[in-house]
């Protein structure tokens, strides 16, 4: 992101790392974490995508185009809906089946699904690209909708090393490492091989592996400096980081002479995945921070705080959910 992580002021370990604090004082939040903690995995995303794009609303639905197994798909339908992004509905009759409808928080969680989507299709095969079924534009300017941030002041689109950091609050390492959870099968989320969401969440769709791209753009980059601020398990943190550097988002470089030490940086193509952390530190700090986040970050072009617009591409507007339509190809 090329910024600078500012020192915390002297406060207590849990407000400085981000730990939520019950009951009266200030209580600071990660976005990024929280969000994630919320979804769960790739499979909360695939399933919004089907609710978001195509409309799905019954069980039976986001099975039979998921393919994804009955357990899993209660689970992450009762972790949605306890988080507020569905809403379930009792049909009437006898035997009649639930109905999981998006709220509104829900529904603006397409801008997340929809940077995602710009990124797949940017590094995406061609031919996977164009068999993908759904057609998103933009009913403003009539144009295909291609997801974009900018700067609410001089509304000029946000680039990875435009941003600096002023403050950024981190959940603690003790936070997110007590939790131990099994990295999804990523490469069946989409067997087809034509979703760029599905394409983008095989880098970004188990926890550790968003956080620890999380950490590249907050400047992170040794081994141990990823393992202080994650609290995470040696090997899987190797796992991690060897598998983003064979999926070209990291490059691994020998720090001096030391050939068994390396700094991992982003690459070309990583930098382009910022968008996405964006969409969700803007997502999580609109539905989940209740005031309570701390994070300040700068555009360094115009120098004003970074509030980031979702924007059309094609015609620079700021757009909704409203805004948009979802046809299949």
């Amino acid at each position: 992101m090329g910024y600078e992580l500012h020192p915390p002021c002297a406060e207590s370990k849990s407000v400085r790392y981000g730990i939520m604090k019950r009951g009266k004082g200030a209580s600071h939040f990660d976005p990024i974490y929280r969000t994630g903690e919320l979804l769960g995995d790739a499979w909360s995303w695939m399933i919004l995508r089907e609710a978001i794009f195509d409309g799905a609303t019954r069980f039976g639905e986001f099975q039979e185009r998921l393919a994804i197994s009955p357990k899993v798909l209660t689970a992450r339908l009762g972790m949605l809906s306890e988080g507020g992004l569905f809403e379930r509905h009792m049909l009437e009759g006898r035997g009649a089946p639930v109905e999981y409808r998006l709220t509104d928080m829900g529904r603006d969680f397409a801008s997340c699904l929809l940077s995602a989507m710009r990124w797949g299709l940017r590094w995406q095969e061609t031919k996977a690209r164009s068999r993908h079924r759904t057609v998103v534009s933009h009913e403003r300017c009539g144009h295909p909708f291609v997801a974009e941030f900018r700067c609410s002041h001089c509304r000029e689109p946000v680039r990875s090393r435009d941003v600096g950091v002023v403050s950024m609050h981190r959940a603690s390492a003790d936070l997110i490492g007590h939790k131990r959870q099994r990295m999804p099968d990523l490469d069946v989320i989409d067997r087809s091989g034509t979703c760029p969401i599905a394409y983008t969440l095989r880098v970004i769709g188990d926890r550790w592996s968003s956080l620890v791209i999380r950490e590249c753009f907050l400047g992170t980059k040794r081994f141990s400096e990823f393992e202080e601020h994650l609290g995470i398990a040696t090997n899987i943190l190797s796992n991690r980081l060897e598998r983003l550097v064979h999926l070209g988002v990291l490059i691994a470089s020998p720090i001096s002479d030391q050939r068994t030490r390396f700094a991992y940086r982003l690459t070309e193509k990583g930098h382009d995945l910022y968008g996405v952390p964006l969409a969700l530190l803007t997502w999580g700090e609109r539905w989940l921070a209740r005031g309570e986040s701390l994070t300040k970050l700068v555009h360094k072009p115009c120098g004003h705080r970074l509030r980031a617009l979702f924007c059309c591409g094609s015609c620079g507007a700021p757009a909704s959910f409203d805004d948009l339509a979802f046809r299949a190809r």
